[in-house]
């Protein structure tokens, strides 16, 4: 599993490490350098690694490119963020809740698949999951596992951001 995330992101390129705050903003020479070596067993170039040392207290001195960096390619749309209201269902178990029952009503798990990647495709990078309560949703686990790994950090009550 990816250590780092290198990503457009508004206009900008960043690096970003899941489940850690703070990333770096790199200009476009060392994204396409990234890009150039992503799928490759070639070493992490030094600037990344020292960075990654000074900023995560992370060292990813021996790692290989495709098992260490995901690098997300640039895409037409470029979104940044976006929040994805997984169902509207609702244990009702918060001390201020007033709101009468309301239907589950989440998507299936092929569509779920479906938004998660074109959200993906769309260049999100942000994604905050919501609902009523998105971890009562039968499909919480697999959609924030796949929005992981397709490269789109958590960001919210539910995220590491």
């Amino acid at each position: 599993m990816h250590q780092l995330i290198a990503s457009p992101y508004n206009g900008m390129f960043l690096i970003a490490r899941p489940g850690s705050k703070g990333g770096m903003r790199i200009p476009r020479t060392l994204y396409d350098e990234l890009a150039s070596i992503a799928e490759s067993n070639s070493p992490l170039p030094a600037w990344l690694l020292d960075h990654a040392r000074t900023a995560w207290k992370v060292d990813l001195a021996g790692a290989v490119m495709r098992d260490a960096v995901l690098v997300r390619p640039e895409t037409r749309l470029g979104y940044g963020r976006a929040t994805y209201e997984i169902n509207k269902g609702c244990n009702f178990n918060c001390e201020h809740c007033y709101l009468a029952e309301r239907k589950f009503e989440g998507l299936p798990w092929p569509d779920k698949t479906r938004l998660l990647h074109l959200l993906r495709d769309a260049g999100v990078l942000w994604l905050q999951f919501t609902g009523g309560e998105p971890v009562i949703d039968r499909d919480f686990v697999d959609a924030y596992t796949l929005a992981h790994r397709s490269g789109m950090l958590g960001e919210g009550a539910w995220g590491e951001h």
